[in-house]
């Protein structure tokens, strides 16, 4: 049995997947791959699987433009490909929950820590209006009691 290296590139495009999903079975497992000198990935597939693959999508590999992914997307796959593309997409999913989860729980803190501080400010009392030196003097020039003879 013969194996064949291909770029992430060319990998995606014969499995009819995106370059990230490719990297995700890297990361699983799902996908035999190692790196170059350069620090690329190679992947390493079996040359008969290569060939079927090719074979199923067309001599030129799965095409790379919009119109044509969705076109080979929509061909029959294997029910391994679809599992594999599903767990991506719950991989994805379970990262999203997690941030969301997190995030609930540190608003759900600073409203807690906000709603004790704001039980420990007082009311505001009402402020009496200050008055100019000609006011309070017309005050006091009004309020006074004439005096008894």
């Amino acid at each position: 049995m013969t194996e064949k290296t291909l770029e992430i590139g060319d990998a995606a495009r014969i499995l009819g997947i995106s370059t990230e999903a490719v990297r995700k079975r890297i990361k699983r497992g799902s996908l035999k791959a190692q790196k170059n000198d350069d620090g690329q990935w190679l992947i390493i597939m079996d040359e008969e699987r290569v060939a079927s693959l090719q074979r199923e999508y067309g001599p030129e590999l799965a095409p790379a433009d919009a119109a044509s992914v969705a076109a080979s997307l929509s061909l029959v796959r294997s029910s391994a490909a679809v599992e594999e593309a599903l767990r991506d997409e719950v991989d994805v999913l379970r990262d999203e929950i997690t941030f969301m989860r997190d995030e609930v729980s540190r608003l759900q803190t600073v409203i807690l820590s906000l709603t004790q501080h704001i039980k420990l400010l007082e009311a505001p009392r009402p402020e009496q209006p200050q008055l100019s030196w000609w006011q309070r003097l017309k005050n006091r020039v009004l309020h006074r009691q004439p005096q008894a003879a």
